[in-house]
C-alpha cells in the first residue's frame, strides 16, 4: 500500500525478526485492504518467529470502514498466531471508526 493500488505496505523489524511493523500509506479502502492482509501473511511466513506486530498508519491519508474492518481482521489474525499486536499513528480524521471497528465485539485486550 505504498501507493493506492500496490500490493502490501512497507515492512521493517528488528534484526531478530521478533518485532515486525507494517506501515501502509495511500488510502486504506476496500480495493487495497486486500494488502494488509498478505503483508501479515507473508511477514509470518518469512518470519515464523515473530512475537509483536505494529501496524503504523501515520503515513495514511484516508481509512474508511472497510479498511478499519481490515485493521480488525489483521488483529485477529495476529491473536490467533499468538502475537502481541499494537495499531499506532491513527490520523486523527480515521480515529473514530478504527476505534468503533476494533472495539465492536468487545474491548482489546491491554499489550
Amino acid at each position: 500500500m505504498t501507493a493506492l493500488n500496490s500490493p502490501a505496505p512497507s515492512t521493517t523489524g528488528d534484526p531478530v525478526g521478533l518485532h515486525r511493523v507494517l506501515e501502509p500509506s495511500g488510502v486504506l479502502f476496500f480495493g487495497s485492504a486486500p494488502g494488509l492482509d498478505k503483508a501479515l501473511i507473508n511477514q509470518l511466513a518469512v518470519h515464523p518467529e515473530a512475537k509483536h506486530l505494529v501496524i503504523d498508519l501515520k503515513r495514511l491519508g484516508r481509512v474508511d470502514y472497510t479498511g478499519a474492518l481490515a485493521l480488525k481482521a489483521v488483529f485477529e489474525e495476529a491473536r490467533s498466531a499468538n502475537l502481541t499486536f499494537q495499531i499506532v499513528g491513527i490520523p486523527a480524521h480515521a480515529e473514530r471508526v478504527v476505534e468503533r471497528v476494533l472495539q465492536s465485539r468487545g474491548p482489546l485486550p491491554p499489550d
